[in-house]
C-alpha cells in the first residue's frame, strides 16, 4: 500500500460522525439565540399566531412545533397552546400529531447525519445497552419516551442507534401519549381556573 492510500478506520468515521451531529445540533442553538427566535415561540406569541392563521393554523401550529424541537424550545409550550386555541380534544390530536412529527423529523436529521455511529463503539457496557434496546425496541422507547417526554436528546441518542425508524415512531406515538393527555388536562383544568394564564 502506497504511502498515500489512507485508510479510514471505523472508529475514525464513529468520531467524525459524532463531531457533526454535535456541530449541528450547536449551531441550531446558536441561529436559535443569534436571531432570538424564542420570542417567536413564547406561548402568547404561539397563540396569536395560530389564531391569526386561521384554517392554516394546524399546518401552522406543526411546523412551528418541529421547528421548536430543533432549536430546542420546551414542547410543552406547544401543548399548552394548541389546548387554549382548539380545546381539550383537538388541542390533544394535534398536540400528538405536532409531536410525534418534531421528535421523527429530529430523529431523521441526526440519523441522516450521524449514521448509527453508537453501533460503531465496541465498548461493552454501549454493547449491552444497544443489545437491550434491540432486544425490545418498541417497549424502550415508550418507556424512555414517557418519562423524558419531548426531549430533543432523547432522539439524538435513539437516531445514533441501530433502531429502526418504524420501531422508534410507533414507540414514541405510544410514549406521547399518556404524558401528553395528562398535560392537556392540566392546561386546560389551569386556564379555566386562571384565565389570564
Amino acid at each position: 500500500m502506497s504511502a498515500n492510500n489512507t485508510v479510514i478506520r471505523p472508529h475514525n468515521r464513529t468520531g467524525f460522525r459524532f463531531a457533526l451531529v454535535i456541530l449541528t445540533i450547536v449551531m441550531l442553538v446558536v441561529v436559535g439565540k443569534y436571531f432570538d427566535l424564542q420570542q417567536y415561540f413564547d406561548l402568547h406569541a404561539l397563540r396569536r399566531s395560530i389564531a391569526a392563521a386561521g384554517a392554516w393554523g394546524y399546518l401552522l401550529y406543526v411546523v412551528l412545533f418541529i421547528l421548536g424541537e430543533l432549536i430546542h424550545i420546551f414542547g410543552l409550550i406547544f401543548v399548552a397552546a394548541g389546548v387554549y386555541v382548539w380545546g381539550q380534544k383537538t388541542g390533544f390530536l394535534l398536540a400528538m400529531i405536532g409531536g410525534t412529527a418534531s421528535v421523527c423529523v429530529s430523529f431523521l436529521l441526526v440519523r441522516a447525519i450521524g449514521g448509527k455511529a453508537f453501533a460503531g463503539i465496541q465498548k461493552p457496557w454501549v454493547q449491552r445497552v444497544l443489545l437491550k434496546l434491540n432486544q425490545k425496541p418498541i417497549r424502550s422507547v415508550i418507556v424512555l419516551r414517557t418519562f423524558l417526554l419531548l426531549h430533543p436528546s432523547l432522539n439524538y441518542l435513539l437516531a445514533l442507534t441501530n433502531i429502526r425508524f418504524r420501531d422508534y415512531a410507533i414507540g414514541s406515538v405510544m410514549g406521547l401519549v399518556t404524558p401528553i393527555a395528562l398535560f392537556v388536562l392540566f392546561f386546560d383544568w389551569l386556564m379555566k381556573k386562571l384565565p389570564s394564564f
